[in-house]
């Protein structure tokens, strides 16, 4: 079994901060996705 690394020595800051950016868009999306759900079933 290959040794596990610490995330904090692995990881620099531009790729920490890149995936945040990635969390903050992925949560957008599902509220996104929620809201038009949501739109489409009180139109129907």
């Amino acid at each position: 079994m290959p040794p596990t690394r610490n995330p904090q020595e692995s990881i620099s800051r531009s790729e920490l901060r890149n995936h945040e950016f990635a969390l903050v868009l992925h949560w957008v999306g599902v509220a996104l996705l929620a809201y038009f759900l949501a739109d489409l079933a009180f139109q129907a």
